[in-house]
């Protein structure tokens, strides 16, 4: 079953929220999340943080052809 199958349809939800590290944008933005703000120094290491959302619409893994 897929991930998305699961958010999308047992739970309902509309929009997903991602709080990631720079670095794994790239892969946030293949899963068709659009980037939302920065969290300035988050992370206990002083770096900053990206927040990106999935609308339901927008979801990109596990679409059915």
């Amino acid at each position: 079953r897929y991930f998305g199958d699961y958010i999308w349809n047992d739970l309902k939800v509309q929009r997903v929220t991602l709080v990631t590290r720079a670095e794994l944008v790239p892969l946030c933005n293949r899963m068709g999340a659009k980037m939302e703000g920065v969290l300035r120094s988050w992370f206990s290491d002083g770096s900053d943080a990206v927040m990106l959302g999935i609308l339901k619409a927008e979801w990109k893994l596990g679409a059915k052809k």
